[in-house]
């Protein structure tokens, strides 16, 4: 003989199931946090690393950027070596994101077809 629910037990049950689901989750450890930090500050400087650039060059904008130097201790060629630098990367930059928006742009297209076809 199936005993039947009343809706109190039905309440309860579901209360239950609600609380158990989140038990069962866990916060990220530390270790995840960081490789996470790690992995995004290690595509932030794949961004800015260029083969192609003087490293002596790119540790001056380094220290630039941290504002371990100033304008005024720079001579005036280091100025104009790191002002092309910066005009060459935003440049790079703008190619990648044209890239990226065609790349975005095809795939709108499939989901679309796709949607479409269904």
């Amino acid at each position: 003989m199936e005993k039947k629910e009343n809706i109190f037990s039905k309440i309860i049950n579901f209360i239950k199931r609600i609380f158990e689901n989140k038990k069962t989750k866990q916060l990220p450890t530390k270790t995840e946090e960081y490789i996470k930090q790690e992995s995004k500050a290690n595509f932030l400087d794949e961004l800015r690393l260029d083969k192609k650039e003087d490293p002596i060059l790119l540790k001056l904008q380094d220290q630039y950027e941290k504002s371990e130097m100033n304008l005024n201790e720079m001579s005036n060629e280091q100025i104009h070596d790191l002002n092309s630098l910066y005009k060459r990367q935003v440049l790079e930059l703008k190619k990648k994101l044209d890239d990226k928006k065609t790349e975005l742009s095809i795939i709108q297209r499939r989901i679309k077809n796709y949607s479409e076809n269904m």
